[in-house]
């Protein structure tokens, strides 16, 4: 008897061992796993909203668009320039009204005389387009942009800068926020007659690219002077916080000392970089700011997750280990059981 059990003392410690190791096998091999998915994970989100740059490319390409439509209509007034009243030609009237139904971002199309009022226009409403009244057309020479326009070179494009549109002098409700795309051009060869051609354009179309696609995260695009910001994917611009500089005051004040970087406060993570419309004139309105928010994680749910996955591991590589000991506990008996029908046998 004494010797029977000197020979499964062994057989005991290898069982041990093998317990023990397959343990940490099985553990090790879940952990490393799971750290790889998580690397991954982290390298595809660091690599999504390391910067803007598909932004930026389709912001370009869409300035682009709206310059090509800017030199079709140029071109089609400048065949009819022996018209005196080039506001009333049907041509004119039927390439602005088919530019504004196909055109999904283009608000308003308008030509101004050299005084600075509005000779023709037509608005988007709805899917169509509407042409405005005489009565009702504006008196445009006050606003920046015309002032800026007209003394500008012949040909030369310009980019205003991001507001909100003004209608009667006053701030449109709702909210629209827009950039004005024109030159100046000439209305009558015989008179010499300069005026301004003009695309109000909204600009969450040149933005659209940018969407809310991961929960607690938010775009918002913002003027060169923090005063006009929206949401590129809010419903309502009312609800957005359009005045930027004065809500968040510490991130504004970090952006003017930086083109692009990272801000942190106590419940978000900021991704910032400011965006040009390249040397489209000698004004430095061509910009805007474009700013990602993220809610910041908790640290609990982070530590919790880790637990976890930890605790786990431990269980299944334990239920692994307790499997194979049961398996070579129960080929061992079986082994030992025939060696000893053997032993009696003989």
């Amino acid at each position: 008897m004494k010797k029977k059990n000197h020979t499964q003392k062994p057989n005991f410690t290898k069982l041990l061992a093998i317990i023990f190791c397959s343990h940490l096998i099985v553990a090790a091999i879940i952990i490393t796993i799971n750290n790889s998915l998580l690397s991954k994970k982290d390298i595809k989100k660091n690599e999504a909203s390391s910067d803007f740059s598909y932004v930026k490319v389709a912001l370009s390409d869409r300035i682009n668009n709206i310059k090509q439509d800017i030199r079709i209509i140029s071109n089609l007034i400048q065949s009819t320039t022996n018209n005196p009243h080039v506001e009333k030609d049907s041509s004119v009237i039927e390439l602005f009204e088919s530019m504004i139904e196909t055109r999904k971002y283009y608000d308003q199309i308008r030509l101004l005389n050299s005084k600075g009022k509005e000779i023709l226009r037509l608005n988007k409403s709805g899917d169509g387009a509407i042409k405005v009244a005489e009565d009702k057309l504006q008196d445009k020479s006050n606003r920046y942009y015309f002032t800026d326009i007209y003394s500008s070179s012949p040909d030369k494009f310009y980019i205003s800068k991001l507001d909100w549109n003004i209608e009667a002098d006053s701030v449109e409700l709702p909210l629209k926020a827009t950039i004005r795309i024109g030159i100046p051009i000439k209305l009558d060869i015989a008179s010499s007659s300069q005026g301004v051609l003009l695309i109000n354009y909204l600009a969450a179309g040149l933005v659209s690219s940018l969407t809310n696609t991961v929960a607690g995260e938010e775009y918002l695009v913002i003027s060169q002077d923090g005063i006009t910001a929206f949401n590129p994917n809010a419903a309502n611009l009312l609800d957005s916080d359009h005045l930027f500089n004065q809500k968040y005051p510490d991130l504004w004040r970090v952006m003017q000392e930086n083109k692009k970087g990272t801000f942190k406060s106590a419940d978000h993570n900021y991704q910032y970089e400011k965006i040009s419309f390249g040397n489209i004139n000698s004004k430095s309105y061509s910009t805007i700011w474009l700013v990602k928010k993220a809610k910041v994680a908790p640290i609990v749910e982070s530590s919790n997750s880790t637990t976890l996955v930890y605790f786990s591991a431990l269980v299944l590589s334990f239920a692994f280990a307790v499997l194979v000991a049961l398996i070579l506990n129960i080929t061992r008996r079986e082994v030992s059981s025939l060696s000893d029908q053997s032993a009696v046998t003989a």
